[in-house]
């Protein structure tokens, strides 16, 4: 029987690709060797699908040459990986190096994108952009619709290695914020200390100063911290919580530190919980460019990105298509955080944005990459 490596330590880049995992796995034609690592292994326990790791096999980091050693120990036919690219320190990730390690040996290999940003990012080497530009890119990419793929085609991808198959993390919302009724609404508040009557704002962080130090103009603290300040000196009649889920390359004490100051607004923080309840359980999303965003946005919850004091350009795609609501600025911050706190048609109108503008799930995504790891074995 063929086997298929699979790998990714990306959050983003793991959800991307679990999945085609499980459905590889279900229907049983190939062997799938299921790797984890960093913040891949414990979500593929969350989702029951068994891993190994590099130590499993005598491998010690994420270098290429040891990366090597793993696929002469594994012996695949196919390396499946997500996407991710490096922190500011310049540290290649194992979606990349796995890549260029499978090349070496002669292993084909696909890649899953599972975001509208960082294209060429997440395939170029880090610390050498230019001359390394594309240099850990795989066989095949599998990308989330025309407009990933034009765009990256103009990045200066080869056409023929872009499949558009869609965001296999997608497929299921739907059917998942169909099934999510009131009693699993006033469940899920109930888990997280949250009020059933409160208006609850959902804050999804993400590690931006790990990645791109302050060159971005703002940090998930400084977003965080200008969302508690609006929210500190806008007055309502309603019970208000805000829920700051903690991304998992992210330390909790950190972003409670920045919140200190702001006893007036009841802030609750949640790392583990999972995130598609947590936003069904929300009535406002806030974010800079997290997935998360994408993922409300497709579950038509009110979806804010908040970017204050960007300097660079936006990497939401949702702001770009009119579909989310990009704040740059604290004033318009602050317009935005009254008409949340006060007008419900607003909400109501900011929740059908998305299926207006036709920024929905086709649900075939995993079914298509299946299909590519299939043909391409």
């Amino acid at each position: 029987m063929k086997r298929v490596l699979a790998t990714s330590s990306h959050p983003g880049g793991i959800n991307a690709i679990l999945p085609v995992i499980r459905q590889l796995n279900q229907e049983g034609q190939v062997n799938v060797i299921s790797i984890g690592h960093e913040s891949s292994e414990k979500m593929l326990a969350a989702a029951g699908i068994s891993y190994r790791t590099l130590s499993s096999y005598g491998v010690g980091t994420t270098s290429e040459e040891e990366l090597e050693l793993l696929i002469e120990r594994v012996s695949p036919n196919i390396v499946l990986t997500g996407t991710g690219d490096s922190d500011r320190d310049g540290k290649k990730v194992i979606e990349q190096t796995i890549v260029s390690a499978a090349r070496n040996a002669g292993i084909t290999s696909l890649s899953v994108l599972d975001v509208w940003a960082n294209y060429s990012l997440r395939f170029s080497d880090p610390l050498n952009l230019e001359e390394g530009h594309l240099r850990f890119l795989p066989d095949k990419v599998a990308v989330m619709d025309e407009l990933a793929r034009s765009t990256m085609v103009a990045e200066g991808f080869p056409i023929d290695r872009l499949v558009v198959t869609g965001n296999p993390f997608f497929d299921d919302l739907v059917e998942v914020g169909r099934r999510f009724g009131s009693s699993n609404r006033e469940e899920v508040r109930a888990d997280l200390g949250v009020s059933a009557d409160a208006l609850l704002l959902l804050y999804a962080s993400q590690p931006i100063e790990h990645h791109y130090g302050d060159s971005l103009g703002y940090t998930e603290k400084t977003a965080l911290d200008a969302l508690l300040s609006s929210l500190n000196k806008t007055r309502t009649g309603r019970e208000v919580s805000l829920l700051v889920k903690v991304h998992p390359r992210e330390n909790i004490p950190d972003l409670e530190e920045v919140a200190e100051k702001y006893s007036g607004v009841h802030v609750l923080f949640d790392q583990d919980y999972p995130t598609r309840p947590t936003v069904l359980a929300s009535d406002v999303v806030f974010s800079p460019f997290s997935t998360v965003l994408i993922e409300s946005t497709y579950l038509h919850k009110p979806s804010i990105s908040l970017q204050p004091g960007l300097r660079q350009k936006d990497l939401l795609v949702t702001n770009e298509l009119g579909v989310t609501v990009p704040i740059y600025t604290s004033e318009d911050l602050d317009v935005v955080v009254q008409k949340v706190l006060s007008d419900e048609s607003y909400l109501r109108e900011l929740s059908i944005k998305g299926h207006k503008k036709g920024f929905v799930v086709d649900g075939d995504a995993t079914d298509k990459v299946t299909s590519l790891v299939y043909s391409l074995l």
